[in-house]
């Protein structure tokens, strides 16, 4: 009896290995949805996304590793606060992205990727290249708009839908004390109005085209002709509440990152071409797949211009 134990033992481990392996067969081939009693398996998912994005993605994952190597060899790499910084002021100042995050949120993760080998290319493209103290000055005074903080308005931005609700959605705004927040005015009209902007508040660089705005006192409430990009989209009227006006300020040049950002822009029109520079990653790299036409796939797509130039 004691040797069978040690045998019983081993032969319930290979039952459970078995039906674990049997059960996620199973899965993959099951059913995930169904239209008209046709289904459809994660299966048949996973390989349609195999076939149509591998590819890409491969690529992709392979620049990203090239690049983040590269940039940690050289002490380059960005902080994770450097990354959301820049993520951060993107979605102040860019509506459409801060709408795509909020209804997309699982973007966020891959647009701080891709801002992340944007800061690790720029760094490396620049690194080596010599720039004087009078060749930054000159960058400086020539495009101070590119460096100095522009004044920002934070505002409450109502896209009208339907302008036989206009003055519903003014008196909202409008009211004092506890204002009605603009999540709740869109749950009330949902076909009418959208608000957009990071959070629901839409920040606003001062320019000669939003003068209307910087001119208001907060708390105002103002009805005014929308964009012409939105009234594309179907916007009828555009109702703004300033919030608050941030005060813009000159770049300190003396601040070791504002001095770092001007003469990265100055050796940036001395640069080497990016897909060089990629090039050159690429063929030093030790690249290994069990799919044997992935290193010609990737090098297809990371180099299209390499493809025209065999035709």
């Amino acid at each position: 009896m004691r040797y069978l134990t040690p045998i019983l033992v081993i032969l319930l481990i290979v039952s459970l290995i078995a039906n674990g392996v049997m059960y996620a067969k199973w899965r993959s081939h099951r059913a995930i949805f169904t239209v008209n009693g046709v289904g459809v398996s994660k299966l048949e998912l996973e390989g349609y996304l195999e076939q149509t994005f591998g590819p890409q993605f491969k690529m992709l994952m392979t620049r990203r590793i090239l690049v983040d190597d590269a940039a940690k060899k050289a002490k380059l790499e960005p902080t994770d606060v450097e990354v959301q910084e820049q993520y951060d002021q993107q979605k102040e100042l860019d509506y459409k992205f801060a709408n795509l995050v909020r209804y997309n949120p699982w973007l966020a993760d891959e647009k701080k990727r891709e801002i992340r080998e944007n800061i690790e290319v720029n760094r490396l493209l620049t690194k080596d290249i010599p720039v004087t103290e009078d060749e930054i000055k000159t960058e400086y005074a020539t495009h101070p708009e590119r460096f100095d903080t522009p004044a920002k308005a934070h505002t409450n931005m109502a896209i009208i839908l339907n302008e036989a609700f206009t003055n519903d959605i003014m008196k909202l705004l409008e009211t004092k004390g506890s204002p009605v927040k603009p999540s709740v005015i869109m749950n009330n009209y949902p076909k009418d109005v959208v608000f957009i902007g990071s959070d629901y508040v839409m920040t606003i660089p001062e320019s000669p085209s939003a003068k209307a705005i910087f001119d208001m006192k907060p708390n105002d409430v103002k009805l005014l002709n929308p964009l012409q990009e939105l009234v594309s989209q179907g916007a009828k009227k555009t109702i703004v509440k300033l919030l608050d006006i941030v005060p813009g300020k000159k770049a300190d040049m003396n601040d070791k990152k504002t001095h770092e950002r001007v003469r990265m822009s100055v050796a940036a029109s001395r640069a080497a071409n990016l897909q060089e520079f990629l090039s050159d990653l690429w063929a030093n790299c030790k690249f290994e797949s069990e799919e044997p036409n992935d290193k010609t796939n990737i090098e297809m797509q990371m180099f299209p211009t390499r493809l025209r130039g065999n035709k």
